[in-house]
């Protein structure tokens, strides 16, 4: 699991507070706070494609 301003990597990641999909495109990019309206979550997992 990442927190808002982590720099997990390029890749998929899921807010785990309302489960909307955040893309990051370069690598060193920090994760933001959901942008959702009304959710606001700082907790996000990173989504594998099989």
């Amino acid at each position: 699991m990442y927190k808002t301003n982590d720099t997990p990597g390029a890749g998929n990641y899921e807010c785990l507070t309302c489960k909307s999909n955040l893309i990051t495109l370069k690598d060193g990019e920090k994760i933001p706070e959901c942008s959702t309206p009304n959710c606001k979550g700082d907790i996000w997992a990173r989504v594998y494609n099989n």
